[in-house]
């Protein structure tokens, strides 16, 4: 007698589940991740061609290294660079170096003495009263600070990614990068009112297809990127991204510098001013660690936030050895990862091997991504960001103040444009932009 379907184990599909969640998810954050590595470029290496090739190397060797870190462990989740954590991370080291006017090997020591800060920073973190002070931290701070840090990399985008396309065509530029910001917005928002009424039958299709938004829209930008005149050979300032092929002999570089910066060739002023730096910098990955949601919407637990930073620790170190990029808890990418079905820190792996395996293997045809697309996926973080900050710290819809909301968010948007134009200094803009956030949610809130 044959036993019943549901005294099966199903063992044998579970490991390709995994793989499966963890390869699509690394296709679906590909573009986010080339986007971020655009942005720490631009810091790190200045405005040359192959900096945002460069900064996305960085990048994807950190998302790469927290994946494997992710391995041991039983929970299942994704970790890796964050939009806040690294626009603070290439503000600090460009405003360090330009400050202490630094060597070439001195900034590349600099990024490494700032990840160690960080990294220590996240291992006191493990305490309970430092997480316990983190939860009673005042909200509208540290929204309010996320909420300024996307409003620079959306200003990012526009100004570094997008200028050159506009120097081109501005009519074609608008017309590609306006509609696909647009509709990647929209996408989740439609799906989800789909999945309430006409289709309600495919919700877990959609719901599956939800995280696409970014992915999509950056891969229509670039449809009808080369469809126009700003594909054109003249059209050398819409330029394109650039080989990120993983380049084992760059990554040796940086580390050779990284070990002569730390055995001498910084001065005892570097050093403090760039531990302390990457204190401030800890506390950037402690906010988008440790004040995110678990994947299954409950709060964090305290072995679930140590495992947490345990990993972005190792990660930071690691990082540190040459030069490289922050990383943190994501917990937008472990609920996608969670969606397409991951029940195993397998789906981790996967995504980290499939990360490493496309930088390795089709780095030549990613760099055909223009910068037009990376301005795109740039905004699309940015406003992600500032949604999820704006939901956070104002919940109550029905508050009397509410109708004001989009008005304030306007005033703090070009208040952290005007004072980062006017300092010349991002980093001010973010400090204002955090102090008027905290006083809206102050006024609102009484």
């Amino acid at each position: 007698m044959s036993s019943l379907p549901s005294d099966r184990p199903a063992v044998p599909l579970d490991p390709l589940k995994n793989l499966w969640a963890g390869a699509v998810s690394a296709l679906v954050f590909y573009a986010e991740y080339l986007g971020l590595g655009a942005t720490l470029g631009s810091k790190f290496f200045g405005e040359t061609p192959t900096a945002s090739s460069l900064g996305a190397l960085l990048v994807l060797l950190a998302v790469v290294v927290a994946a494997l870190l992710a391995w041991p462990g039983r929970a299942v989740f994704l970790a890796g660079p964050r939009g806040a954590s690294v626009a603070i991370l290439g503000g600090l080291s460009a405003w360090l170096g330009q400050y202490l006017g630094t060597s070439p090997s001195q900034q590349v020591g600099l990024v490494g003495m700032l990840l160690v800060g960080a990294a220590l920073t996240l291992l006191a973190a493990r305490h309970p009263k430092v997480q316990g002070a983190l939860e009673k931290a005042p909200l509208g701070v540290v929204q309010g600070f996320m909420y300024a840090t996307a409003t620079l990399i959306v200003c990012d985008a526009v100004f570094k990614q997008l200028y050159g396309c506009l120097q081109v065509s501005e009519l074609t530029s608008w017309a590609i990068f306006l509609p696909t910001v647009i509709g990647g917005v929209l996408w989740k928002p439609a799906l989800s009112a789909l999945a309430a009424g006409p289709m309600r039958r495919t919700q877990q299709l959609l719901k599956l297809v939800q995280p696409m938004g970014l992915p999509i829209a950056a891969g229509v930008s670039w449809c009808a990127y080369e469809a126009t005149v700003l594909a054109l050979p003249h059209a050398d300032k819409c330029k394109r991204l650039g080989d990120t092929t993983l380049d084992w002999s760059l990554l040796s570089q940086r580390a050779h510098q990284v070990v002569g910066a730390f055995a001498g060739a910084m001065s005892p002023l570097m050093r403090a001013l760039a531990l302390a730096a990457g204190v401030a910098l800890g506390v950037v990955l402690l906010i988008e660690s440790l004040t995110a949601f678990a994947p299954d919407g409950d709060s964090l637990t305290h072995q679930k936030r140590t495992r947490l930073l345990e990993v972005s620790t190792t990660s930071n170190l690691v990082a540190a050895c040459v030069g490289g990029c922050c990383s943190s808890y994501s917990s937008a990418r472990t609920v996608v990862l969670r969606n397409l079905g991951a029940t195993h820190p397998m789906a981790s792996l996967a995504h980290g091997l499939t990360v490493a395996a496309i930088a390795m293997l089709a780095g030549r045809w990613v760099a055909l991504v223009p910068s037009l697309t990376v301005a795109v996926a740039l905004t699309l973080v940015g406003v992600q960001m500032i949604g999820e900050a704006t939901q956070t710290v104002w919940r109550d819809a029905y508050h009397p103040r509410a109708p004001l909301l989009p008005f304030l968010a306007g005033v703090l948007f070009w208040a952290v444009v005007l004072a980062s134009v006017a300092s010349g200094h991002s980093l001010v803009g973010l400090v204002v932009g955090t102090v008027l956030a905290w006083a809206s949610y102050k006024w609102i809130a009484e």
